[in-house]
């Protein structure tokens, strides 16, 4: 009977570990440019985020990447999710290097030095959901000197893939695994008493 007790504890210990998984989610965005034309070539980039952002969620980390034309290079440094500036409901990602400013869905480059950054921007809202998504526009703008500045612009010289997963968080596989671990724990010590009487 104290088996019976121990082992619906058990269950109910893997149900509500499991309860805490996809409560615990993180969420995988992967970005990519797949450039046709126009000076700056293909570039991607993926950043984990404890929530699904929005327009007021404000600055996000993720790890920086380089774009480039084949000689120059910009390093994506800093991220911000705003809303539009001057479009109504609009909402966008805004990458930048670490020497630009961050504005509402809007690019500022400093001619001065090299710099640059792009803005991926939504007619509505930011996704509210994993799945893969097409942005209604993706403009980026990088200076090389005072005098030039390169761009690339969706839909024009590219092609970008926007897309979200569902990743649960490590630490609550932690916690699954090990509550996996004690039932099979326990079901072989039940087999080995089976077997070996």
């Amino acid at each position: 009977m104290i088996r019976v007790i121990l082992l619906g504890l058990l269950f109910m210990a893997c149900a509500s570990s499991a309860d805490s998984v996809f409560a615990d989610t993180l969420f995988l965005y992967q970005i990519s440019y797949d450039a046709t034309s126009g000076p700056i070539q293909s570039f991607s980039a993926s950043f984990v985020s404890q929530s699904l952002l929005t327009g007021s969620s404000g600055a996000f980390a993720f790890n920086p990447f380089t774009i480039t034309d084949g000689t120059n290079t910009w390093v994506m440094g800093k991220g911000i999710a705003t809303r539009g500036g001057g479009v109504p409901g609009g909402q966008c990602l805004n990458f930048a290097t670490l020497e630009n400013f961050l504005l509402a869905c809007r690019v500022q480059i400093l001619l001065d030095q090299k710099a640059g950054g792009f803005v991926v921007f939504f007619g509505d809202s930011l996704p509210t959901q994993p799945g893969t998504f097409t942005p209604d526009q993706v403009f980026g703008e990088f200076t090389v000197d005072p005098n030039t500045v390169e761009s690339f612009q969706v839909p024009g010289t590219g092609s970008f893939n926007f897309k979200i997963t569902e990743v649960p968080e490590p630490s609550s596989l932690a916690i699954v695994g090990i509550t996996g671990l004690l039932g099979l724990g326990y079901a072989w010590r039940r087999c080995k008493r089976w077997l070996f009487r």
